[in-house]
């Protein structure tokens, strides 16, 4: 007996669906809480054929009255969202290949596997992060698809560029107080907690369900307007909110605000090279000198998403500790050596003596580091700036 594609004798039915196109897709997710959760096994029963599941998170007992894929033994534990997100859909559809990865989608997170998706769908709950996702995306001229809950409302956006920029929605309230977190001497002060909000699997459900919605007519091609076989025509969110709410039953839409022609998230990286000698594991040095033979031209600058950390400095009472580390390990690196900060303390993070090391260049002490030590990520996109040109190359990846 012929063995059948997933989807077929269902979805080969609906006159609009290409279950080819569909398996042929890649889509990123970035959140697996519990609006994740819905979205991935959504995707995973559409026949979706290629998944990229981003979180940094834990599973709690918190999460299971919400989340789909998690277990009571998830959160006992205290297994990685990302990584048992992965197990479970691959449950639900074997066919599908699934990438996890468990980081922080700032500064952790290959920029390739933003540029391998066909759409990037939005799970999350900080302004900062969904700031740093519209970055990327337009970065590398990526639809995404934002979505958030909120007891028993939620809402929905699809941002394109050219069309709507999240960035550009933002009022000027939210972009201060972004800019402070972001910019925070103290260490700590970027795991504080804002507070949780309550929420139910119901407006998880539907607006995952709305989101992957979206993410299909992406995946196809379809614009606004496109007309099917049986008259329906095609509306989207491109360029539009849509907002749920439950308690007193509404449903609507919205045009999105603001789209600035100045806005800094517009700018694109383009004529990206994907070079197969460059992985995480080339040094610096071997880095600047293949670099020069390859593409006849010198390095003047790399620049870091995730800064290079040399020391962490305990004020008031100035202790030094040598780190060495990229910018997102350094909360780790304070508990791992049990440094001790007083209530009266304050730990900032020093890039290096001299300076901020926010790129490398040519005076760069370190240089025997590979990239990864430095704070690459698999599968990211360099961006080195040399006199005459800047080039954005791709890092071969060890996953994808």
């Amino acid at each position: 007996m012929t063995k059948k594609r997933w989807g077929e004798g269902v979805y080969n039915l609906i006159s609009w669906f290409d279950i080819g196109k569909v398996a042929k897709a890649t889509v990123m997710v970035v959140g697996a809480g519990a609006l994740g959760n819905e979205v991935l096994k959504n995707l995973a029963l559409l026949g979706v054929g290629n998944i990229i599941i981003v979180d940094f998170d834990r599973i709690e007992y918190s999460n299971l009255t919400r989340s789909v894929l998690f277990r009571t033994t998830d959160a006992e534990k205290q297994a990685y969202k990302s990584e048992i997100a992965a197990e479970r859909i691959k449950e639900i559809n074997p066919e599908i290949n699934v990438i996890w990865l468990n980081g922080d989608i700032e500064k952790e997170v290959g920029l390739g596997y933003f540029r391998a998706s066909n759409v990037i769908i939005g799970c999350l709950d900080s302004i900062l992060a969904r700031y740093v996702v519209n970055n990327y995306a337009f970065r590398l001229n990526k639809p995404w698809i934002d979505g958030g809950i909120r007891n028993l409302d939620g809402h929905a956006s699809v941002y394109d560029k050219g069309k709507a920029c999240y960035a550009c929605s933002l009022a000027d309230e939210s972009k201060q107080n972004m800019a402070i977190r972001e910019g925070c001497a103290d260490v700590f002060q970027e795991s504080l907690s804002f507070g949780r909000v309550a929420t139910t699997p119901i407006s998880a459900s539907i607006i995952g369900a709305v989101q992957v919605q979206e993410a299909l007519k992406i995946i196809h091609g379809y614009k606004d307007g496109d007309r099917f076989e049986n008259f329906q025509v095609c509306r989207s969110l491109n360029s539009k909110s849509f907002y749920y709410e439950g308690m007193n039953m509404d449903a609507y839409s919205i045009i999105s605000p603001n789209y600035f022609d100045n806005c800094p998230h517009h700018d694109s990286w383009e004529n990206i090279i994907e070079d197969i000698n460059i992985t995480t594991k080339t040094t610096i040095q071997d880095l600047f000198v293949y670099f020069e033979k390859r593409y006849g031209d010198n390095i003047e600058k790399i620049y870091l998403r995730n800064p290079f950390i040399t020391h962490i400095l305990i004020r008031p009472e100035e202790r030094k500790y040598e780190a060495m580390i990229p910018d997102s390990k350094v909360q780790e690196f304070i508990l791992k050596n049990d440094i001790k900060i007083g209530l009266e303390e304050t730990a900032y993070k020093l890039p290096s003596p001299e300076g901020g090391y926010y790129f490398i260049d040519e005076s760069f002490k370190w240089k025997n580091l590979t990239l990864e030590q430095v704070g690459v990520p698999d599968f990211d996109i360099l961006h080195i700036e040399t006199k005459s040109k800047d080039y954005y190359i791709e890092l071969t990846s060890e996953s994808f």
